[in-house]
């Protein structure tokens, strides 16, 4: 699931205040329930973020508000989950603890495993993997923008000692008018419409001593996030598991929400506050099952009757409407498509 945890999001509504945009104006539209959902386990999905940025791009009458918002996003002062990066030894050290503490603030992406050094250039890049596909790139770009830039700006943060920082960042989406913001901002050289979303740095930036490390510090602070990733993990374990039942079951049986808790061996008042605390519902993974099937057995030629029949449904039509719902439109619509 692409979603953020509420801590991330209060910052960006924190601020959005600032900027100019009021708390009442933002519960308008945001779908989310501010006050009550404080606690801190509680995820905000991805959609939350996108109408809140959007809405604020409107009402600042600011085309750039991704990478604005990160301008005034400050790790430190993002509790300790945004701490104990200025505590490493140096950037690596700091970019390997994001790789690994990541989806604790957001699961809209990710950066890949082991960065790619050009020793030629000297330097190292950072690709950025959106957790969403090319074609919603435009859709998304302030999200992409104000993360991307948060980590480019955070590296130069931790590395305000050292003569060189962030080289060059690329963004998959078209730039955003007028460009001459995104130097203001960000100074340093931008490419859009790049194969990928990267951040570039210098590799003796990469490389140098940070003068903030504290390996004590750290040791106790990685402790405490070793315990919340766990967490986490066993949390996002579970939406997994019941993605593995449905495809399991489906074969066989019409897929309810009490086989499903019996299967997990949970009552089903259980198993519904379980994911009622991962900002989800059992209806909602039963359809991102049914579209992965359908979308699935669409390539394999499979006849759309014969698709209805497989995943449960009445009749062709019954499949047909939920088929609009999903993609917008209809099954032949979709087939006529440019690929």
């Amino acid at each position: 699931m692409k979603t953020l945890s509420v801590n991330y999001y209060f910052y960006v509504l924190k601020i959005l205040e600032e900027m100019g945009i009021k708390r009442d104006e933002i519960t308008q539209i945001a779908p989310f329930e501010l006050e009550s959902n404080r606690h801190p386990s509680v995820r905000v999905k991805m959609n939350v973020l996108s109408d809140l940025l959007t809405f604020a791009e409107d009402k600042l009458k600011n085309p750039h508000i991704g990478i604005h918002i990160s301008h005034n996003f400050r790790i430190s002062n993002y509790g300790y989950g945004g701490n104990i990066y200025a505590l490493c030894e140096d950037i690596e050290h700091s970019m390997a603890l994001v790789i690994k503490y990541g989806s604790l603030a957001h699961s809209l992406g990710r950066f890949g495993a082991v960065p790619e050094i050009c020793t030629v250039s000297k330097s190292v890049k950072y690709i950025w993997f959106p957790n969403f596909p090319a074609r919603d790139d435009e859709l998304y770009k302030h999200i992409t923008e104000c993360i991307l830039s948060n980590y480019a700006l955070s590296i130069n943060w931790l590395s305000w000692n050292l003569p060189k920082g962030v080289q060059k960042m690329t963004f998959r989406h078209a730039p955003i008018e007028p460009i001459s913001e995104y130097d203001k901002v960000l100074n340093c050289e931008i490419e859009f419409g790049a194969a990928e979303n990267s951040i570039i740095l210098d590799m003796a930036c990469h490389k140098a001593p940070l003068t903030t490390a504290n390996p004590l510090k750290l040791s106790g602070l990685q402790h405490k996030l070793n315990q919340k990733l766990a967490a986490y993990n066993r949390e996002s374990e579970l939406i997994g598991r019941v993605k593995q039942i449905l495809h399991e079951m489906i074969e066989h049986q019409r897929p309810t929400l009490a086989l499903v808790a019996k299967d997990l061996s949970m009552t089903e008042r259980t198993f519904k506050r379980q994911l009622k605390i991962q900002e989800t519902r059992f209806q909602e993974i039963l359809r991102n099952v049914k579209m992965e099937l359908c979308d699935s057995y669409m390539k394999d030629g499979l006849a759309f009757s014969e698709i209805a029949q497989r995943l449960w449904y009445y009749d062709q039509s019954a499949l047909t409407r939920a088929y609009k719902k999903w993609h917008g439109v209809s099954p032949t619509q979709n087939k006529r498509r440019p690929t």
